[in-house]
């Protein structure tokens, strides 16, 4: 089935590619409409098989799971960002005072 017959209102192909390619992780009320529409059980699309079927605590744990350490990835990047920023203001400051080469 293509990403465009699997979309819905509120889950469009765009995100449905992010699923697929890991940038995204869908919601336990998402994850089981695409399991329906997929006719598969939401287990099957959270852990490629049925090997935790009925055991909906844990699927959302693990989905709960997932999505804090995607957050704190994306925190993580942005810390970065803010010390590359930081750093490359801190060089441009001694450069401007004469001092960079120093």
């Amino acid at each position: 089935m293509s990403q465009r017959k699997l979309a819905f209102a509120g889950c469009t192909p765009a995100y449905i590619s992010r699923i697929e390619a890991g940038e995204r992780i869908p919601s336990l009320p998402l994850l089981h409409e695409l399991s329906h529409r997929l006719g598969v059980s939401p287990d099957y699309l959270a852990w490629g098989g049925d090997a935790r079927a009925g055991d909906e605590q844990s699927l959302a744990i693990a989905c709960q799971t997932r999505l804090a350490l995607d957050a704190l990835a994306e925190g993580i990047k942005r810390a970065q960002c803010l010390l590359d920023e930081l750093l490359v203001h801190a060089h441009l400051s001694r450069a401007g005072n004469g001092s960079a080469g120093a």
